[in-house]
């Protein structure tokens, strides 16, 4: 994204394409502590997907600035309704066959 946009963004448009992370977490506490241990790679990929330039993220990101930044809502039921199969974009399709194999076992 270009660190001086021409464009002016309203909240409200950022947040129709929210970032959705799956963790295994059964509740508010579970998260609160799973935040405490991952909020810095959580923030640094929020970051970067608005802005690749290291230097324009503040250099202190802290677990409160993520959450002045960021807006975290605890869904515990995910369905996939689909039809297709889930795939890792960062596996080439070899490591994805080896992978549905490991699974169908």
């Amino acid at each position: 994204m270009d660190p001086h946009p021409t464009e002016v963004i309203s909240v409200a448009d950022a947040n129709l394409e929210a970032s959705v992370y799956l963790v295994e977490v059964e509740d508010r506490q579970q998260l609160d502590e799973w935040l405490e241990l991952n909020h810095d790679i959580l923030f640094e990929d929020e970051l970067d997907a608005w802005v690749s330039d290291q230097s324009l993220w503040p250099q202190e990101r802290s677990l409160a600035l993520f959450h002045q930044w960021c807006a975290i809502e605890l869904h515990t039921n995910v369905f996939d309704a689909g039809e297709s199969p889930l795939v890792d974009d960062d596996l080439d399709d070899d490591d994805q066959a080896d992978e549905a194999d490991d699974d169908n076992r």
